[in-house]
């Protein structure tokens, strides 16, 4: 199981206080993640910054017709479908 962080495209140990992840169902420990100290939060939150503008022109847009129409003519895909 991967415990380190994703920051600026890099996996980092977090260098904070750590998390128990536990099992709900079996109510123990199955993993201990280091958590981001403040500087570390800085650099997530500034890269996430970053990479939201560099994003932001990508072209997304879809015809609503052939993406939720695909049968052509605006009418509803059949039940099922």
């Amino acid at each position: 199981m991967e415990t380190r962080l994703l920051i600026g495209g890099e996996l980092v140990a977090g260098n904070g206080p750590e998390l128990a992840v536990e099992d709900p169902a079996r109510e123990e420990t199955i993993a201990a993640v280091g958590t981001p100290d403040a500087e570390q939060l800085d650099a997530a939150i500034a890269a996430a910054r970053t990479a939201q503008r560099e994003h932001v022109h990508i072209e997304t847009k879809l015809e609503i017709k052939d993406w939720w129409y695909p049968y052509g003519g605006g009418e509803a895909p059949p039940h099922g479908a």
